[in-house]
């Protein structure tokens, strides 16, 4: 399980098993199954399209949610940039460790295509996020 905090402080804990595949499949006819289907894959779309990914991922915590008497309107309105990028390492992350075990093409594939990253630990501080592709080292300003 995977977790990020949204902008109004609320914690929310990512969990991608069978029952959440299903209910994405009847909720919002997304089937994480299937990541290279379509066009563009659900991969590439998810991946790029940060409204898309959110109404996957409100699916995914909808329980939690609905718990906390939390709308996908009131927490679309709590992930900010930094928050969006914590919200889509944990889906990411989840994602591909529930493919591991299984399918560790799978989980490759999505490591590779999102370029899941571990928090900084240097002392520049966070990326500005959203670039998957800026994991290389940065030129000193």
């Amino acid at each position: 399980m995977k977790t990020f905090k949204d902008s109004a402080g609320r914690n929310w804990t990512i969990t991608i098993n069978v029952d959440t595949v299903k209910r994405l499949i009847a909720g919002i006819n997304v089937n994480l199954c299937e990541l290279n289907e379509g066009d563009p894959p659900l991969i590439l779309a998810l991946e790029r399209d940060a409204s898309r990914l959110f109404d996957v991922v409100f699916e995914v915590i909808r329980p939690q949610a609905e718990t906390l008497g939390v709308t996908a309107q009131q927490l679309a309105a709590g992930i900010d940039g930094p928050s969006l990028a914590e919200m889509a390492t944990a889906f990411w992350g989840e994602l591909a460790d529930f493919f591991r075990p299984l399918r560790p093409a799978t989980a490759k594939m999505i490591q590779d295509v999102t370029a899941i990253q571990q928090p900084p630990t240097d002392e520049s501080g966070p990326s500005s996020g959203g670039s998957p592709g800026s994991s290389g080292s940065t030129p000193e300003s």
